[in-house]
C-alpha cells in the first residue's frame, strides 16, 4: 500500500446565502474582464460563467441552484483544478472581499454574517472556530 499515489483533478468551494446585489455586478466583471457571456443551464446551476484562458486553466462560477426557492440570496459555486487557482486571485479576492465586507455589514445591523455571505465554519489546531477564506479552505482540503 506505500505505492499509492493520489491526484486532485478538481476542487469544488461553494457559498451558501450570496446575495443577487453581489453576484449581479460580480458577474459583469467577470465577463467584461474575460470578454465571455454567462449562459443559463437548464438542471443543476441556472447561472453559469465559464472561464478557460489556457487548456489547462479553467474557472467555473455557477449560481442559483434550480431547487432553491426564489430568493434574494442563493449559492454561488466555483469549480476549477487546483493548479491555476493563483491565476484567478482577482476572483477569488473578490469573494474575500464580499464575505469580509458582508461580516461588517451584519454586525452592525446586529445580524450575522450568514445574512451576506457564508461557508461552514473550520476549526484551527487549537480548537478554536475561525471563518475560512478560500486560501484557508484549499489549504485545509490539500
Amino acid at each position: 500500500m506505500s505505492n499509492i499515489k493520489v491526484s486532485i483533478d478538481r476542487i469544488v468551494i461553494e457559498y451558501r446565502d450570496v446575495y443577487w446585489t453581489f453576484f449581479n455586478p460580480f458577474k459583469q466583471n467577470i465577463c467584461d474582464y474575460y470578454g465571455i457571456k454567462e449562459y443559463i443551464g437548464k438542471t443543476g446551476f441556472k447561472y453559469h460563467l465559464h472561464i478557460r484562458e489556457y487548456p489547462d486553466h479553467y474557472f467555473h462560477i455557477s449560481y442559483q441552484p434550480y431547487h432553491e426557492p426564489k430568493s434574494m440570496k442563493h449559492t454561488l459555486r466555483i469549480e476549477t483544478h487546483p493548479d491555476p487557482l493563483e491565476y484567478f486571485q482577482p476572483i477569488l479576492d473578490g469573494l474575500k472581499v464580499n464575505q469580509v465586507q458582508g461580516a461588517e455589514e451584519a454586525e452592525t445591523k446586529g445580524e450575522t454574517s450568514s445574512d451576506y455571505i457564508s461557508c461552514p465554519p473550520l476549526e484551527t489546531e487549537d480548537g478554536k472556530e475561525k471563518s475560512p477564506s478560500l486560501w484557508a479552505i484549499y489549504s485545509l482540503c490539500f
